[in-house]
């Protein structure tokens, strides 16, 4: 028919009708059904948390988006070490970094692991990050056996699971703030109004609302790190790993970064602080202490702080 006999519009009227039933069935979104992801929220107080679900509410109304169903794979520890052995070949020779290293981290504890150059500890942060693998020992990681898998695979499990805060940011210079926490959400093939969203309710968590589109050239130190800790827990992941968190920063600001993590700890992230500082150890409620690719200690975090501290003394 002619333009005039209105078959041309038919088209559009179905469009309408089918959209009409989506929004039916579906008001929101497609996986609006699956159970939400609760996002760690920062208070100003640690003690006024306010309720997460107002939090989800309000973001999810505003910007229209819901947050991915939990990734938890098991209800047991996060982290499950036995015995695990780490060696290099260096010539001829056959170097231990690790000695058969045995703990388990559960779900929503802070622990710092610390020790003086040499230890092992960065070694043991490789493995914990899935960046490397054990000579041999088992390592589960949320109750899955990580170490058989393939560096592909493992690449997955680090994008998915794993939330990395670098002493040195490792943020990119030429990018805002929020393209820097949108990069994880890149690889997993996010949207990218979703991906903004995240971001924008990431960098809210950790105080940064007013500097979202300012690049990291024309921030403090404090609030890179900020910024990269926002990154780390874009994604919900598992597990927070901090490698010297607060090892480029001042005093004053070591205090407002260990504050941020001490809420983040109370929202119910599972976070472990690498560290070479005893003083940081004590801060934890948690420590564990590595000397020659050995636990050397495991308590609370002011007890193995102190015993550190008193061996650096000595050997000092």
């Amino acid at each position: 028919m002619s333009p005039s006999g209105g078959w041309t519009s038919l088209p559009r009227i179905l469009r309408k009708c089918a959209a009409a039933l989506r929004s039916r069935r579906n008001p929101r979104h497609a996986w609006a059904h699956k159970p939400l992801v609760t996002p760690p929220v920062v208070a100003r107080d640690p003690l006024e948390v306010r309720p997460p679900a107002v939090v989800l509410a309000r973001i999810a109304h505003a910007e229209r988006f819901c947050y991915p169903h939990s990734r938890r794979m098991s209800t047991g520890p996060i982290i499950e070490l036995v015995d695990v052995h780490r060696e290099y070949r260096m010539g001829a020779q056959t170097v231990a970094a690790l000695r058969g290293v045995s703990f388990a981290v559960q779900p929503g504890e802070l622990v710092a692991i610390v020790g003086k150059s040499g230890s092992g500890k960065s070694t043991l942060m490789s493995l914990l990050g899935c960046l490397d693998r054990p000579t041999r020992g088992l390592y589960r990681l949320d109750g899955r056996d990580v170490q058989g898998l393939s560096d592909d695979a493992l690449s997955g499990v680090r994008n998915q699971h794993i939330g990395f805060v670098f002493q040195s940011f490792q943020l990119l210079h030429r990018v805002s703030a929020r393209k820097n926490v949108e990069l994880p959400l890149v690889y997993r093939g996010v949207s990218r109004s979703q991906r903004r969203a995240l971001a924008t309710a990431a960098l809210e968590r950790v105080g940064l609302s007013h500097r979202m589109d300012h690049r990291p050239s024309q921030m403090s130190g404090g609030e890179r790190q900020r910024v990269a800790i926002a990154r780390a827990l874009v994604g919900a992941p598992s597990l927070l790993l901090a490698d010297e968190p607060t090892g480029n920063l001042d005093s004053t600001t070591e205090r407002e970064i260990m504050a941020l993590v001490y809420e983040l700890h109370a929202a119910g992230n599972t976070i472990v602080i690498v560290t070479h500082e005893p003083s940081l150890a004590r801060q934890c409620p948690r420590a564990i202490r590595l000397a020659d690719g050995r636990v050397v200690g495991d308590g609370p975090g002011r007890e193995v702080g102190a015993a550190s501290a008193a061996v650096e003394e000595v050997d000092g």
